[in-house]
């Protein structure tokens, strides 16, 4: 896109296009999709319960044992 094209779109147009190409140029990139992957785990808000619990299993074992 050319600077006068730009400028004639739409700010969330705009943002969204960015948005995108950010994406695409994180996903050519080595670990690309882990990198996004962590991204959206760690903007998540709800808790992952089943992951709780499994920690939680694995961190007796180890004062069990240890």
């Amino acid at each position: 896109m050319s600077y006068l094209d730009v400028k004639k779109i739409d700010f969330y147009e705009f943002a969204l296009l960015s948005r995108n190409a950010y994406i695409n140029n994180i996903l050519k990139c080595p670990g690309g999709k882990k990198a996004l992957a962590d991204g959206i785990r760690l903007t998540t808000k709800e808790c992952d319960l089943q992951g709780l619990r499994s920690l939680k299993k694995k961190l007796e074992g180890v004062n069990n044992n240890g």
